[in-house]
């Protein structure tokens, strides 16, 4: 991932790479079971969204892992 690309995370984006070290999940979720449905997926907006650039960036190596932990990528309530 180039530098001005990582300068330009969504949120969604930035929290999961602010997870991803430790391996914890990001809930996209809004807490709504209909809205969350992913039969609607359609209907979320941009705030779900977390590009393929970001997810491979993390799983290439990008960042190190914090001690102890293992690297993970774990979203829920997310489109492609």
């Amino acid at each position: 991932m180039s530098s001005q690309a990582s300068a330009h995370r969504s949120p969604a984006e930035e929290a999961l790479w602010a997870a991803f070290p430790r391996g914890t999940r990001v809930d996209l979720r809004d807490g709504d079971p209909s809205a969350d449905d992913p039969s609607h997926g359609d209907r979320w907006g941009d705030e779900r969204v977390v590009r393929a650039e970001v997810i491979a960036a993390l799983l290439l190596g990008v960042q190190a892992p914090e001690p102890g932990r293992i690297q993970v990528v774990s979203l829920r309530g997310n489109t492609a």
